[in-house]
């Protein structure tokens, strides 16, 4: 079997691209040929190391390893004529294939490290302004829900709900500047600061945020996290702490991913977006 075929099926076969027959047929390979054995190991290991890309040091180290393996980093030449000259055995020209093999194999290792090498200065220099950036999503519609509850037809801003309909429909359909205007209208219009009106600051934060104003995302989030027992307070925090990120306030930006650590639906997030701020600084 030639040199570029193994090498294709040992990749097709670390990446489950087989079909049942295609993969039963291969593992009966791997019990009599070692050299193919070999490369499966050599390639799990570098892949491995890849999906471990988070752990950079046990990352590196690996990689570091293979580079290194005194086998593929010696040249051909040193080993090639002693085969020729003394006639060896079959299994020593194995062995020279397999040398071959994981020699190649090194050069991809080497291959890695580069463009590993490169995301990680990437993300390194990246600002706080880029990171806040990276994690701003807009969070999902929670108005509609709202308008459409029973016992809502006695608010005092009944009136103005096809303002705010409008509104979170072109919030929905990315429509962001139409959703800033009439977010802005209906909370000018409201007649008094209830839960609609307080929910309807949450969005139009994450659209001052889109828009490029921070000072009044800031302003409005702040003051929605002095309200207490807000149904969505983790939330708020959330977008607080990215607020202060493109701020470059890292130490309020702690301060608001410390809190949520623990939260059951942004912990997660806020423990990663806390490993990106140390890894950039």
């Amino acid at each position: 079997m030639e040199d570029e075929v193994k090498i294709e099926m040992v990749d097709r076969y670390l990446r489950n691209e087989m079909d049942d027959d295609e993969r039963a047929s291969f593992e009966s390979m791997l019990n009599t040929d070692e050299e193919l054995t070999l490369l499966v190991d050599s390639q799990r290991r570098l892949i491995d190391g890849l999906v471990e890309f988070e752990a950079r040091r046990q990352f590196f180290d690996m990689l570091h390893d293979i580079k290194n393996d005194p086998p593929a980093d010696k040249p051909m030449i040193d080993y090639a004529p002693m085969a020729i000259e003394k006639s060896t055995s079959s299994s020593a020209g194995k062995e020279l294939r397999i040398r071959n093999l994981r020699r190649r194999l090194a050069y991809a290792a080497g291959v890695a490290i580069l463009v590993t090498s490169l995301l990680f200065i990437f993300y390194q220099n990246r600002s706080p302004g880029d990171l806040a950036n990276d994690y701003f999503v807009f969070h999902e519609d929670l108005i509609t829900d709202y308008l459409e509850a029973s016992g809502i037809a006695t608010d005092v801003n009944a009136e103005l709900y096809p303002i705010i309909q409008e509104g979170i429909k072109a919030y929905n359909q990315g429509e962001y500047e139409s959703a800033y205007a009439k977010i802005t209208e209906f909370i000018s219009s409201a007649a008094d600061q209830n839960y609609l009106v307080v929910l309807s600051h949450f969005y139009l934060a994450q659209l001052a945020y889109y828009r490029g104003e921070n000072d009044k995302a800031r302003e409005l989030l702040e003051s929605l996290n002095q309200e207490d027992d807000l149904p969505f307070s983790s939330e708020v925090k959330w977008y607080l702490s990215l607020v202060y990120l493109k701020d470059g306030n890292i130490g309020r930006t702690r301060t608001m991913l410390d809190i949520l650590k623990s939260d059951a639906i942004f912990g997660t997030k806020a423990n990663e977006l806390m490993e990106a701020i140390e890894d950039a600084q």
